[in-house]
């Protein structure tokens, strides 16, 4: 939806919403007990805190609902809260993707660094400690560069 609403560019956010502020809240206290279960080995911990984030953000997704800001949006081109709520909405999937992206490095490294190549960031080896929410990813030129988990076919 970037590519083709944003001109391919991360949109800056603009106020956080209560439902913003959750799956934010989620990721940051998350990204620590991820980082303590793989200093002690304990991958399937690992694991399912890092399935924890992506059922987040994915009910994120459910609730929030882009393509319908999106249709809504090509009603009323010039409505300024409605374009911030889209902007914003952009920003939190893609920034939680990042994080998520990251996080799957240890354990699905071809797939972790197609998602960060098609969100237009390199890959920075080590993570520990440097994780967090930002915003370093508005501006940044996203592209959709294939399938990340094609069907298989028998």
């Amino acid at each position: 939806m970037i590519v083709q609403y944003c001109d391919g560019k991360v949109p800056a956010p603009a106020q956080y919403t209560a439902v913003d502020q959750e799956l934010i809240d989620l990721i940051a206290n998350v990204l620590p007990q991820i980082e303590l279960e793989l200093g002690q080995f304990a991958l399937h911990k690992a694991i399912a805190l890092l399935w924890s984030v992506i059922e987040a953000t994915n009910k994120y997704v459910v609730i929030t609902e882009p393509w319908g800001i999106a249709r809504q949006l090509r009603g009323q081109p010039d409505d300024g809260n409605l374009q911030q709520r889209f902007a914003t909405t952009l920003f939190v999937l893609a920034e939680a993707l990042h994080l998520i992206a990251e996080l799957l490095r240890p354990f699905v490294p071809s797939t972790a660094s197609t998602i960060l190549k098609q969100l237009g960031l390199p890959e920075t080896g080590a993570w520990s400690g440097s994780l967090g929410w930002s915003k370093r990813l508005v501006g940044v030129q996203v592209t959709r560069d294939g399938i990340l988990f094609p069907k298989l076919t028998s």
